[in-house]
């Protein structure tokens, strides 16, 4: 669904009720609710709605806020029928809508006097963290990492327990328009600027591919392109990330390097791809900026191949650390920001700086500590 997050977890979401499960829930009322589903089911049974003469995606969520929102809105690719309409029954429902009120004295007493390292301006809020698990570099998503000036960046993945595993990239202009470098694409198209390992097909005992991005011959090759987009997908039919052990991450090299395939001492980023789908966006480049940005999203579980879903959802990502970054946010919830970690209660930065005794250090992969200082309470 176009980059739409889902979930399989029982845990959190019923995907459907069993017989017994249904009694408990409707006891003397199961009788009639029953009744009532298996009319609905006949009545559509061997039917369905189309557009243009195709099925139509058929997405629907449990509620909203008293609208529903666009396909463009919310995956950033324009589907005619998903336009957003009014949902008034919605409005009441205690789910539609949470509130929290805090005063500006309260937010304040939170942090005491902080100290803010200008790292933070680059990392972004910690909402809804996804595809991955563990490993190290891993920031929420939409944060940046300032890439050098002439070096060669290697996207890499590794698998076992499964056959197939494809690593892709994708190329967005400033028109959204995109270009595929993949398996599919790259047979004649190696290059200075860009070079795949090749597509290995049997590594259900160990596989890897990578891709080697030089970052100046690729600006110079492909001026249009400002955005890429590193992509790992399950080809194997039938088989999710779950379902095997799957490393992905990058490496950053000197254009003249070893030429050895991995280098530990250059990767700056290795994580553990592990989301109940065969398709997640891993991590993108921005070209412009010349900065690594953390993706570290999912799609559909039935995707297999790249090239087949828009990316342009994923620009609200690229974009994350402009609407408001950590560095915002600890300014507004501290007493009082200084400029010597010495001084502070809490001191925000990955540099290695001296802390007095009892002051609480914050890195950029503290997610969970992040998170608490999100909460107003």
């Amino acid at each position: 669904l176009c980059g739409a997050v889902m979930s399989d977890d029982t845990k959190l979401y019923h995907g459907f009720f069993t017989e017994q499960q249904a009694k408990a829930l409707y006891k003397d009322g199961y009788g009639k609710a029953r009744e009532k589903i298996e009319q609905a089911v006949k009545a559509v049974q061997g039917k369905y709605l189309a557009y243009d003469g195709k099925p139509i995606i058929v997405a629907f969520h449990a509620v909203s806020d008293g609208h529903t929102r666009s396909a463009k809105d919310v995956w950033g690719q324009d589907i005619p029928y998903l336009a957003s309409v009014e949902s008034k029954l919605d409005e009441p429902l205690k789910q539609a809508v949470s509130k929290t009120e805090i005063t500006s004295a309260q937010l304040k007493e939170k942090l005491g006097k902080v100290y803010i390292g200008e790292d933070m301006k680059r990392i972004a809020l910690p909402i809804a963290e996804s595809s991955s698990e563990s490993g190290f570099g891993i920031l929420p998503k939409g944060s940046r990492i300032p890439l050098p000036e002439g070096k060669k960046l290697r996207a890499f993945t590794y698998w076992e327990k499964v056959d197939d595993i494809d690593l892709s990239v994708i190329g967005l202009d400033a028109e959204d328009r995109e270009t595929e470098f993949s398996w599919r694409t790259m047979a004649g198209e190696q290059s200075e600027a860009v070079t795949y390992s090749g597509d290995q097909t049997s590594g259900f005992d160990g596989g890897s591919e990578f891709f080697d991005i030089d970052l100046p011959a690729f600006k110079a090759q492909y001026p249009e392109i400002r955005r890429l987009i590193f992509c790992d997908n399950v080809f194997t039919y039938g088989m999710h990330f779950g379902d095997c052990v799957c490393r992905a991450g990058y490496m950053v090299r000197d254009t003249e390097d070893s030429g050895a395939v991995f280098e530990p001492k250059t990767v700056a980023s290795a994580y553990t791809v592990n989301c109940p789908s065969s398709f997640a966006y891993l991590f993108g480049l921005d070209l412009e900026t010349n900065e690594f940005v953390w993706l570290n999203s999912a799609v559909n579980g039935n995707t297999q191949v790249a090239g087949e879903t828009s990316v342009a959802h994923l620009n609200r990502l690229f974009e994350a650390t402009k609407t408001m970054s950590m560095y915002d946010l600890l300014s507004l919830q501290a007493t009082s920001l200084t400029d010597d970690p010495m001084e502070a209660d809490l001191a925000a930065t990955d540099e290695e700086v001296k802390t007095k005794e009892g002051a609480v250090r914050l890195h950029s992969y503290d997610m969970a500590l992040m998170t608490k200082l999100m909460e107003a309470r």
